[in-house]
């Protein structure tokens, strides 16, 4: 794994400290002959900063099917992957297609769906779930809005869980759950653990901005 950070980058491209990680990142990149260099965001940033670099038979999606048709110009092969399916199903498409192979004609199994699908045995404790770590940082709503959301839920009897995914979504929760003493911030959690959480839910919320 090779770590790229290119939001970050962005904001001081040509400090220092920034062009040391690039330059250390290009070498990474750099340093090996790949059997395959599979883009599966389809974005131009993805395709010219990394996909580009890597060397290798460069795959992607095709122009009218990736996400930035710009991206395609990058790739030597060029697959068309159907839009109307879920995001998952199309990067599993796109694989199959760059390493030849058949997709399974099954969706995938990601060992969540039974948590949803079955009753939940009822809780003590009514819950909700708020998502505050589901956006990149530069779209996320203030914390003084989530706090204001957090102060009104009080008097409807609903304890309130925070779950996080890194350091500093944590770091975040802790400040949304500061003097809210039905506020719980979680433990981490696997993908699962989360799903059961979610399922035992009366309610989930999650902000999706414009």
């Amino acid at each position: 794994m090779i770590p790229v950070a290119i939001r970050r980058w962005r904001k001081a491209w040509f400090s220092a400290p920034i062009k040391a990680e690039r330059i250390a990142f290009h070498r990474a990149v750099c340093a090996y002959q790949y059997d395959a260099v599979i883009d599966a965001q389809g974005l131009v940033k993805s395709a010219a900063l990394v996909t580009r670099l890597a060397h290798g038979i460069k795959h992607g999606m095709d122009w009218s099917t990736a996400r930035e048709p710009l991206a395609s110009l990058f790739y030597n092969r060029k697959h068309h992957i159907a839009k109307q399916q879920h995001a998952v199903e199309r990067t599993r498409e796109l694989f199959a297609k760059s390493l030849g192979y058949d997709k399974p004609q099954s969706q995938g199994d990601y060992a969540i769906a039974k948590h949803f699908l079955h009753c939940q045995q009822a809780v003590s404790d009514p819950y909700a779930v708020f998502l505050h770590a589901t956006t990149r940082d530069d779209k996320h709503w203030p914390e003084a809005n989530w706090r204001e959301l957090i102060g009104l839920v009080g008097n409807t009897g609903l304890r309130i869980k925070l779950p996080w995914g890194a350091p500093h979504e944590e770091a975040r929760a802790k400040r949304l759950a500061e003097g809210f003493d039905y506020v719980d911030v979680l433990p981490r959690m696997s993908l699962e653990e989360v799903a059961r959480v979610l399922a035992g839910a009366n309610l989930s919320y999650r902000l999706i901005p414009a």
